[in-house]
């Protein structure tokens, strides 16, 4: 056992010792990360998890931020009881999460696509666990979520497929406090329903909109007579191209 005497020794020490290190015992540790990850993950109090979560989330490196996001998940789905203090901390995370869901320039890597989805999963899970007892919380999330539906710029499929189960989530929770989105939330549910061809090629993006789309008709039916008949139509459309195809 050596002991160094200052940090040049400690530093020189570290490196002869990681050089003895195999590729074998490398590779070992690459594969049970995850796992050694998610059991460290489970062993932190919600008080300490959430700080470091905010922190990850704030890195400069996508990769971080998604892993960050993919503990968050596997902590809401994998516990069932929560305090109050908890739930405030863990509701803090919206506005974080509400960034991550934004596009950031002009061009969106498959990097920022994937983080997107994860957020915006992330945000679906809370308002599942937490939504119905603070409402309000998620109201700009569903304001937001519209936004990824209407925009004029042309999005991911798996994006928009995560942006409407956020919404069918949001929707069914919040019900009344959703009417003010309906202007805006089907025309654009329409407008995909529309495009047959691209839903037909993307399954994803097809359950996901017929999900959003059945959510709000079973939560908001009478404020929907403005759509009526054109909802009626083009579902109607869809379902004889099904067939046909």
């Amino acid at each position: 056992m050596r002991h160094p005497n200052n940090l040049d020794n400690l530093e020189k020490i570290c490196m002869e010792e990681w050089a003895k290190i195999t590729p074998e015992t490398c590779a070992g540790l690459i594969s049970s990360y995850k796992r050694r990850l998610l059991a460290v993950n489970a062993l932190l109090p919600t008080e300490t998890f959430i700080p470091v979560i905010r922190g990850l989330m704030s890195n400069h490196l996508p990769s971080v931020r998604r892993k960050a996001m993919d503990l968050l998940n596997n902590k809401l789905q994998h516990r069932t009881a929560w305090d109050e203090q908890q739930i405030e901390l863990l509701l803090g995370l919206v506005k974080d999460l509400h960034s991550v869901t934004q596009r950031k320039g002009n061009v969106e890597g498959e990097e920022q696509a994937i983080n997107r989805q994860t957020a915006l999963y992330s945000l679906t899970l809370l308002c599942r666990l937490f939504g119905s007892d603070r409402q309000q919380v998620f109201v700009p999330v569903l304001h937001a979520a519209v936004d990824l539906l209407s925009v004029e710029q042309v999005e991911e499929k798996n994006v928009l497929g995560s942006a409407l189960l956020c919404i069918a989530e949001i929707v069914s929770t919040i019900k009344a406090l959703a009417i003010p989105q309906l202007p805006r939330l089907m025309p654009a549910l329409l407008t995909t329903l529309k495009h047959r061809k691209e839903l037909l090629t993307s399954e994803i993006h097809l359950l996901s909109t017929v999900t959003a789309t059945q959510k709000v008709v079973e939560t908001l039916p009478h404020f929907l007579s403005p759509y009526l008949q054109d909802a009626l139509l083009q579902v109607s459309a869809f379902v004889i191209r099904s067939q046909v195809n």
